[in-house]
C-alpha cells in the first residue's frame, strides 16, 4: 500500500497525464465526475491523497480515453440506458487500471485496492436500476446520443 509520499507522487503522475491530454483536476466537489464540457475532473478535496481518491481519479481518467458506446446508436429505453452505463463504467475502470500501469503506479497492493473499488462501484451500477442516482449517471450518455428519441 502507498504511503503519503508515494500517493502524492502517484497523484502527480495522474494529473500530469491528464494535463498532457487537455484535462484538469479540481478538488472542489462532493463526488468524483468528469465534466466533458470543460475537460475537468472534479474530485473530493478532503480525500485528495488517499488510495480511494487515486482509484476514483484514475477511473475518471479512464472516461477521458473511452470511445462512445455503440449502444448510443440504437433506440433508447430504460434497459438500454442501464446497459450503456454498465458498459461505459466497466470500460472506464478497465482503462483507469491501464493508465495506472502506464504511469508505473500499479504496485500489487494498489492493484488489489483498485480492483476492490472497481468491483464495489461496478456492482452498484448493475444494482442501481431505476433509482434517481441512476438517472444522474445515465444523463451524460444520453446527451452524447447520436439518435433522436
Amino acid at each position: 500500500m502507498y504511503n503519503i509520499i508515494e500517493r502524492k507522487i502517484a497523484l502527480g503522475r495522474i494529473e500530469e497525464y491528464l494535463t498532457s491530454r487537455g484535462y484538469s483536476v479540481k478538488y472542489d466537489s462532493n463526488t468524483y465526475y468528469l465534466d466533458q464540457d470543460t475537460n475537468t475532473i472534479h474530485a473530493l478535496k478532503q480525500y485528495k491523497y488517499t488510495n480511494k481518491s487515486l482509484c476514483a481519479i484514475l477511473h475518471e481518467a479512464g472516461h477521458t480515453q473511452c470511445p462512445d458506446s455503440e449502444l448510443l446508436t440504437i433506440y433508447r429505453r430504460s434497459k438500454v440506458d442501464q446497459a450503456l452505463v454498465i458498459e461505459q463504467e466497466y470500460r472506464a475502470w478497465d482503462k483507469g487500471l491501464s493508465i495506472a500501469r502506464e504511469l508505473h503506479i500499479s504496485t500489487p497492493a494498489f492493484v488489489k485496492i483498485y480492483k476492490f473499488e472497481w468491483v464495489k462501484h461496478w456492482c452498484s451500477y448493475i444494482n442501481m436500476g431505476a433509482s434517481p442516482l441512476f438517472e444522474t449517471l445515465a444523463e451524460p450518455y444520453r446527451a452524447r446520443s447520436r439518435v433522436d428519441e
